[in-house]
């Protein structure tokens, strides 16, 4: 037993030389202050372990054999440092400094809107969530971004024309309705003088539309107090999210035609993108007869058997109504060049606005919109929008319909 002793000492006091402690000070790169709870792990060789700084900044890792090893130093708010280290094993304790830098953190955005005082579905919310995407607004053929509404659950959609429409949406329809709060990224469509919102000239493309967000109910918490019925949020495409060149050319009855452009292009940060779109057509004629006998004109005829002059009316030569036909001289040389048959009664301008009083079924609509992007990193931008629509149509109102010639 003595001799066995000494032999089962040496092995003891051999194998304890070979473990070592790593120590070591954890600071910020840029102050120099020490680094609380900054995390040291050590791997590799199949040892996993790690310490904690404390609140000098110190870290203790025992018990590391000798070998080569992966360290990381991670701290929130801070980039982390990856290195190798080697471990002799000819002394107890080794050093391992670190300074860290700091770093921004990017986090996964997370939206939060007020409902029901409880946790709950999104099928449950009482507010109905619709999207309406890039590939149903390219697949569809609309003249406006409006008519893209017409198959939302719970919008009250309201055609009078092929340019002329209302949306309302929880009740409380009207000619003008401002209670569904109407965004174009994130910006307020509304017409600023009248506070209406008119679809028919909002200056997009249906090109350059990326997708369309409809949130029905109150959304007073999350939009303000203009949100009384609703939000559509219509979201365009940045100009470096599609570059390039899309044209686009469509026709129907009524004299429909629409032809539309986009170019987006890019030069380093710089971005910019053109849309344009032109749409004219012929609506539906309806006159009503009261409205129309309300605007005849009954002519009567001079001393010489000709009708009272009708240049106010015709603006070219001179012209006569003989009781059933009107009777133009156009040249002025005292000879009849046109003759208008059947005309017993005449319609004029009774207001004397040099507007017809009678409607004008020819719809005209064109609209632009350009816009440069700057980009100062991949989350960060600067956006510069201009854009400019004029329309001519006739809109329905509660009292009326109206001309907006050249709006």
């Amino acid at each position: 037993m003595n001799k066995l002793f000494p032999l089962l000492f040496f092995i003891f006091t051999f194998a304890f030389s070979q473990q070592t402690t790593l120590t070591g000070i954890i600071t910020d790169k840029s102050s120099g202050d020490p680094l609380i709870g900054a995390n040291v792990v050590i791997s590799g060789s199949g040892l996993n372990t790690g310490a904690a700084t404390d609140f000098d900044g110190n870290y203790k890792v025992q018990n590391i054999p000798e070998g080569s090893y992966n360290i990381k130093v991670t701290y929130i708010g801070y980039s982390d440092f990856t290195g190798k280290i080697q471990i002799t094993g000819d002394e107890s304790t080794q050093s391992f400094d670190v300074q860290l830098s700091i770093s921004a953190i990017q986090l996964q955005e997370y939206v939060v809107t007020a409902s029901r005082g409880k946790r709950e579905k999104i099928t449950d919310a009482p507010a109905a969530i619709s999207i309406i995407s890039e590939l149903k607004i390219r697949n569809a053929s609309n003249p406006n971004l409006g008519d893209y509404f017409k198959n939302i659950k719970g919008v009250d959609f309201t055609a009078s024309g092929l340019d002329s429409y209302n949306l309302s949406a929880r009740g409380f329809n009207s000619s003008f309705s401002s209670r569904l709060l109407t965004l174009t990224d994130g910006r307020m469509a509304n017409v600023p003088s009248l506070r209406l919102i008119a679809y028919n000239v909002i200056p997009l493309t249906s090109d350059d539309v990326k997708q369309i967000e409809v949130v029905l109910g109150p959304s007073s918490a999350l939009y303000g107090p203009n949100a009384h019925a609703g939000v559509v949020n219509i979201i365009s495409k940045r100009p470096k999210e599609s570059l390039g060149t899309v044209i686009g050319l469509t026709g129907g009855s009524r004299n429909f035609t629409k032809a539309q452009v986009r170019h987006a292009g890019q030069t380093g940060n710089f971005g910019y993108k053109l849309s344009l779109v032109n749409f004219s057509a012929h609506d539906w004629e309806y006159i009503e007869h009261d409205e129309k006998t309300a605007h005849y004109y009954q002519w009567q005829n001079d001393d010489f058997g000709h009708g009272e002059d009708l240049d106010d009316y015709f603006n070219d030569g001179r012209a006569w109504w003989n009781g059933w036909d009107i009777e133009v001289d156009r040249d002025g040389d005292g000879t009849v060049d046109t003759t208008y048959l059947g005309a017993d009664n005449i319609i004029r301008d009774r207001n004397e606005d040099d507007i017809d009083d009678m409607p004008n079924f020819d719809i005209k609509n064109t609209r632009f919109d350009i816009r440069t992007d700057y980009d100062f990193s991949p989350e960060h931008f600067i956006s510069l929008n201009y854009g400019f629509a004029q329309a001519s149509n006739i809109n329905i109102t509660g009292i009326g319909r109206y001309l907006a010639d050249d709006w």
